[in-house]
C-alpha cells in the first residue's frame, strides 16, 4: 500500500535557512550541492559471463503505485480534447483519422524477468544498430540490425564481481544511447533501504556493447538523510548526464526527487565519475512533494548545449506541471536550477488511474499513477506522455503534452476508449528534421474483455492522432505475483534509430503467471520508402533518382514551389554525412542535378534534400 507522504516541517524549516539555498520558486526550493567524486569500480564485460543467479524474490522495489483504498474520489467533468476509439456517439469526440497509422518492420523478444515484478521495460538502439533490451534484473544485447542475441544475462551475474558488497537485486534498470559520442549509458538501482541502497552506472568503452563498460557505485542516499533512490530516469546534454529519482525515507514515504549532474567524460573515460546533486524540496505549506522529475534529451540524439530541462508531475492528482531546467556544464562549476511557476492544464480532468480488469480473472492490474513516463526535446519543444483518468468515463486515457519552454504554454490531447485502459506509454520523435513534431507512441492496454495487451499509435505534427495498432494481444491473464491485484508496471521504453526513420518499442503483455517481452521496430510506410509530410510543405515534389541502384552516375530530379536556400547531403546509413552535393539558393520550379558516384563504396544511402522553410525529404540509393 502507499503510504502518506511525510516531511518534517522543522527539516524543511532548516533546509530553507540553509546559505547554499540556491533559488525559490512558489512551494518549491532546491540546494545544490558541492562537487562529489566516485572512481572507477571496474571494467565489465557484460558478454562474458557465467550465469548462476537463481532469484526468488518476487518483488524489488517500493510498492508506491494507487492501491483501491486510497485512489481520489473520482468526479466526472467536462473532458479535455480526446479521441475515441470506440462508437458509443454520447460520450464525446470520436476518431475519425487520415494520419498514416504506424506498421511493424521487424519484431522479436526482447529481455524478460518471469520471476520478478513489476515490468520495466527500456531500450536503446545505437546509429549502427546494437540493441540493448532491459527489464528488470535481466539485460538482453542484440548484433546490429538483426534479431540475434549476442548475450542474454542478469545485471548479479555481470556485476556480482565487480560490486560483491552489493548481495541485493538489481532493478529499475535505464539504458540510453548516446548518438554524439556513440556510446551507451546504464543505470541500474539496488537496495530499498537507506544503508543498502545504490545507483550503479554504466558506460561503454565504445559503440559496440561488447567493449567492455566503465562501472561506478553512487550511494542511493544521496543527501546522507536515510533514504534510497527508486523510479530513476536519464537523459543526456552535451557535456553531462543527468539522472532523476525519487527518494524514499526507510519507512517506505516518499520524501523528496533528486537530480544529479554527471560530466560524461569520466564515464567514458574511466577516470573519476564526477557530478553534483540538486535537491528540490517542498516548502511548509506546499503542495505534495513533487516526483517524477522527467529529463528530455534531443528528440533527434544531438544536443542542445550544456543545459537541460525537465518536465515534473506529481505523483497524485494535480491539474499541472512544472518546468525545470539546468544550464551550464557540471564541469564549468557554475551549472544552475530553475524552476517554473506551475503550468495548468487547460480541460483537463486530472486524476490517479484506478485498476484495470482483465479478461476471465477477477484479479486487477495496478494502474500506476500520473507521473510522466518519457520525454524529449526538439525546436523549443518538450514532448511527453502520461496517463490519467478520463473524465467522461472513469477508464485510463494516454495524454500526449508539448510543452513550449519559450512561451511556457501547453498543447495536450487523450487516446482513450470506454473499457478500456492505456497505460504506461512512451514516446519518441518521428520526426526528420529539427523542426518537425510527429511523434510514436508505445503503451499497455487492458480491460474486462481483453488479456493484457501492447499497442502503438502515431500523433503527426498537426497534432491528430493516427489508428492505433495492436502489436501483441496477450495470450493469457497475469497472475502468481502478489494479488489479488497484481503490478502492471512502471514504464515501457521506446527509442528512435537516429540513423534511420525507425522507433524500436519495449513493452509487456500477459501471457499467463507473468509477462512477456516484446521489442517492435515501428515506423511509417512513407517513411521508409522516402519522407513523412512531418511540417508542413515539403522542400520539394515529384522527386526521382535515376538509375537507382547507381553504377556510374545519377540524375537527381525534383520542383520546389518557390526560391529557397537548398541543402542537398548524402548520408551513410549510421546517419554519417558522406558528401554536401549541392548548398545554394535556387529558384522555384523543376531542378535536375547530376553525379557522379566516383569511389563511393557499394551500399545503400540516404539523399536528403533540405531548406530553411520547408520540409526535408529524404530518398534511399543503393550503389553497386
Amino acid at each position: 500500500m502507499k503510504r502518506p507522504i511525510i516531511l518534517g516541517i522543522c527539516v524543511c524549516l532548516a533546509l530553507l535557512m540553509a546559505k547554499s539555498a540556491e533559488g525559490q520558486v512558489d512551494d518549491v526550493s532546491f540546494m545544490k550541492s558541492s562537487e562529489r567524486q566516485v572512481p572507477l569500480s571496474a571494467t565489465v564485460d557484460l558478454m562474458k559471463v557465467p550465469s548462476f543467479f537463481n532469484p526468488v524474490l518476487q518483488s524489488t522495489e517500493i510498492n508506491d503505485g494507487i492501491k483501491p483504498d486510497n485512489v481520489p474520489p473520482f468526479v466526472p467533468g467536462s473532458p479535455s480534447p480526446y479521441y475515441r476509439e470506440d462508437k458509443q456517439t454520447d460520450k464525446g469526440s470520436y476518431k475519425v483519422s487520415s494520419v498514416e497509422a504506424p506498421v511493424i518492420f521487424r519484431q522479436f523478444s526482447g529481455a524478460n524477468d518471469s520471476k520478478y515484478t513489476p515490468p520495466d521495460n527500456c531500450i536503446a538502439i545505437s546509429n549502427a544498430g546494437y540493441i540493448i533490451s532491459v527489464m528488470n534484473s535481466n539485460y538482453r544485447i542484440f548484433a546490429p540490425n538483426s534479431s540475434t542475441t549476442l548475450k542474454y544475462s542478469s545485471f548479479f551475474d555481470a556485476l556480482s564481481g565487480v560490486f560483491p558488497a552489493i548481495t541485493g537485486t538489481y532493478y529499475d534498470p535505464k539504458v540510453i544511447y548516446d548518438a554524439e559520442n556513440d556510446r551507451f549509458i546504464m543505470c541500474i538501482l539496488n537496495g530499498t533501504t537507506s544503508s543498502e541502497s545504490h545507483i550503479v552506472l554504466m558506460f561503454s568503452k565504445t559503440g559496440n556493447p561488447s567493449d567492455g563498460w566503465n562501472a561506478f557505485d553512487i550511494k542511493g542516499d544521496v543527501f546522507a538523510k536515510g533514504e534510497s533512490a527508486d523510479y530513476p530516469n536519464i537523459g543526456i546534454s552535451k557535456s553531462d548526464l543527468f539522472l532523476t529519482a525519487n527518494l524514499f525515507d526507510d519507512a517506505g514515504n516518499e520524501i523528496e526527487p533528486v537530480i544529479l549532474q554527471i560530466a560524461k567524460s569520466g564515464g567514458y573515460s574511466g577516470g573519476t565519475l564526477k557530478y553534483v546533486s540538486f535537491e528540490v524540496i517542498k516548502n511548509p505549506g506546499g503542495v505534495p512533494a513533487i516526483a517524477s522529475i522527467t529529463p528530455a534529451s534531443h528528440g533527434l540524439g544531438k544536443d542542445y548545449g550544456d543545459s537541460m530541462f525537465f518536465v515534473n508531475h506529481n505523483s497524485n492528482a494535480a491539474n499541472n506541471v512544472r518546468l525545470l531546467e539546468i544550464t551550464g556544464s557540471e564541469a564549468s562549476g557554475v551549472s544552475n536550477l530553475s524552476v517554473n511557476t506551475l503550468i495548468t492544464y487547460k480541460a483537463l480532468t486530472y486524476s490517479n488511474p484506478a485498476p484495470s480488469m482483465q479478461k476471465s480473472a477477477s484479479s486487477t492490474l495496478n494502474a500506476g499513477d500520473i507521473r510522466t513516463k518519457q520525454a524529449f526535446y526538439l525546436d523549443s519543444t518538450i514532448h511527453y506522455v502520461f496517463s490519467t483518468r478520463d473524465a467522461a468515463t472513469g477508464f485510463t486515457d494516454l495524454v500526449y503534452a508539448r510543452l513550449n519552454v519559450r512561451t511556457k504554454t501547453l498543447q495536450h490531447l487523450d487516446l482513450g476508449a470506454t473499457g478500456f485502459n492505456f497505460v504506461y506509454p512512451s514516446i519518441a520523435s518521428l520526426a526528420l528534421n529539427e523542426h518537425g513534431k510527429s511523434v510514436m507512441i508505445g503503451y499497455c492496454k487492458g480491460g474486462s474483455s481483453l488479456y493484457p495487451e501492447i499497442d502503438a499509435v502515431v500523433c503527426d505534427s498537426t497534432f491528430n492522432f493516427s489508428t492505433s495498432l495492436n502489436i501483441v494481444a496477450g495470450a493469457a491473464a497475469v497472475s502468481g505475483i502478489g494479488g489479488p491485484e497484481y503490478r502492471w508496471g512502471d514504464y515501457t521504453g521506446m527509442a528512435r534509430q537516429y540513423s534511420t526513420h525507425s522507433c524500436f518499442f519495449s513493452g509487456h503483455y500477459g501471457t499467463g503467471g507473468n509477462y512477456e517481452t516484446s521489442i517492435v521496430e515501428l515506423g511509417l510506410n512513407s517513411t521508409h520508402e522516402g519522407g513523412i509530410n512531418d511540417n508542413g510543405p515539403s522542400v520539394a515534389k515529384a522527386v526521382s533518382i535515376f538509375p537507382n541502384p547507381v553504377s556510374d552516375q545519377f540524375t537527381l530530379e525534383f520542383e520546389t514551389p518557390s526560391k529557397d536556400y537548398l541543402t542537398i547531403r548524402l548520408m551513410d546509413m549510421q546517419g554519417k554525412m558522406i558528401s554536401c552535393l549541392f548548398e545554394g539558393t535556387t529558384p522555384g520550379g523543376d531542378h535536375s542535378f547530376s553525379f557522379n558516384k566516383a569511389g563511393l563504396p557499394a551500399g545503400i544511402y540516404s539523399l536528403i534534400i533540405e531548406s530553411s522553410t520547408a520540409q526535408a525529404v529524404s530518398r534511399k540509393i543503393v550503389v553497386e
